[in-house]
């Protein structure tokens, strides 16, 4: 059986308020197509994309990961819940002694057995930063999606799908406000690369949502559903994501390049160009100090990967929800990026003098500058029968030819041409325009070579 949209609804877990709004075209007429929170995790589960809820108390986010691991993969069926306390031990649920009393001899090596638990699919700990780093160490393994025994890695999960959630109480200002609470391991937190922030307003649920939750019930303890297996279905949409995903496509490249070498740069270091490590300190006595160089790195080659899924499998669960539409796959991978990227990359002092440690504001209003040069780059690529891949232009003309705009790539022959006729026209540089808004371009010149006619 196909996985339907419908399926994936949560039972308990309630919360339709649009966060991701996107501009499409169905049957060739405009269509507005919207994810809320919940289709946002669901895309990221059908990716097979680690999650981590963060929030204050009492926001929704264990009865989140419950209703997934209960409805979603059957409970103990196919998946673990564990609870982050100093006692958690990964060792206590994977392994097992098995020992053969008859023969008189105990090796407690090969005692040590795996146990089928291993094979889970789903992985969730909930308030993991109940538990302290070295505890969080050991659930590094469990994000990693391999678990060391006797020196070597096992893969865990089903069919190399193995995905984790965790929740946490954060204090957004970066203080540890709440008692019995550690600080989280960098390292685990750059396991998961989706990170959603409950907390934040724009995310929570609308009325009638809260209405309808009254209603259900008003014991506030987390409720319980009827298990539901829907893990075979989960893992047939997670290889056709991973295949679709694995196809070159200009966009994505694009993209890719814009979050790597545009934004790996430096308008103020003229010699080479690039933040090494003097970021974010360098920006707060730069000019440029308002431009995106100065509000975030990089991406590492993990966080694109994982943009690259996200993108794939939020066009996935658009098409469950709406049927086959046309959709803009650079404005996809943009909105992909809103909810990736969180550690490490931003710049700390903003974040806290501006937007007071509340990442996903900072993160939404870089996206906003992120979407302004993605429609600068996109009249740069042109598809034709001849190039149904796409190509790309860094150098366009533009004119005005019978009262119509018209974009083309700039060659020797068009510009004399233009000027016989005695029609005006401008020359639009593409590298120029991304480094008067922060971006490095470097890359321009180079990625036209492979995306040429």
């Amino acid at each position: 059986m196909s996985l339907s949209y419908n399926d994936l609804q949560l039972p308990v877990y309630r919360n339709t308020r649009p966060i991701i709004i996107l501009n499409a075209k169905q049957d060739g007429k405009p269509k507005r197509l919207e994810l809320s929170l919940s289709d946002l995790v669901a895309a990221a589960e059908i990716s097979g994309l680690n999650i981590f809820f963060v929030s204050d108390t009492g926001m929704g986010k264990t009865q989140l990961v419950r209703d997934i691991y209960t409805t979603h993969f059957g409970g103990e069926a196919h998946g673990n819940f564990l609870v982050g306390r100093p006692e958690t031990r990964v060792m206590d649920l994977f392994e097992r002694q098995q020992v053969d009393l008859s023969s008189g001899k105990y090796d407690s090596d090969a005692a040590r057995q795996l146990s089928d638990r291993t094979k889970a699919a789903i992985n969730v700990v909930d308030e993991i930063n109940r538990a302290p780093p070295p505890v969080q160490v050991d659930f590094f393994d469990l994000a990693m999606g391999d678990y060391a025994f006797k020196g070597r890695p096992i893969p865990l999960g089903e069919e190399g799908y193995a995905l984790f959630l965790a929740t946490a109480n954060m204090n957004k200002s970066g203080d540890n406000g709440f008692s019995g609470t550690f600080a989280m391991d960098r390292a685990l937190l750059n396991r998961m690369p989706l990170t959603i922030d409950i907390d934040n307003k724009a995310f929570q649920p609308t009325t009638e949502d809260k209405i309808a939750i009254h209603h259900a019930s008003l014991d506030p303890r987390i409720k319980s559903a009827e298990p539901r297996d829907l893990t075979q279905e989960i893992l047939a949409a997670h290889k056709q994501i991973a295949s679709t995903a694995r196809q070159q496509s200009i966009e994505a490249d694009l993209f890719s390049a814009v979050l790597d070498k545009g934004l790996d740069y430096c308008r103020q270091d003229k010699l080479n160009q690039e933040k090494q490590g003097t970021f974010p300190m360098k920006c707060l006595e730069c000019p440029h100090g308002k431009d995106i160089c100065s509000a975030t790195k990089h991406a590492s080659e993990r966080s694109i990967q994982s943009i690259l899924m996200l993108a794939k499998g939020m066009s996935h669960m658009l098409e469950l929800k709406y049927g086959e539409v046309e959709m803009p796959l650079l404005d996809v991978l943009t909105e992909a990026y809103r909810f990736t990227a969180f550690h490490g990359n931003l710049n700390d002092i903003t974040l806290e003098e501006k937007y007071a440690g509340r990442r996903q504001l900072m993160m939404d209003a870089l996206v906003g500058k992120i979407r302004a040069v993605v429609q600068d780059i996109q009249p740069h690529v042109f598809y034709d029968e001849a190039h149904p891949q796409g190509t790309f232009h860094p150098e366009l003309v533009e004119c005005t030819v019978g009262g119509k705009r018209s974009l083309s790539p700039k060659t020797e022959s068009l510009t004399r041409l233009l000027r016989q006729r005695s029609i005006p026209f401008t020359e639009r540089n593409l590298q120029k325009r991304l480094e008067d808004q922060g971006i490095g371009a470097d890359w321009v010149g180079d990625f036209a070579k492979v995306y040429k006619e």
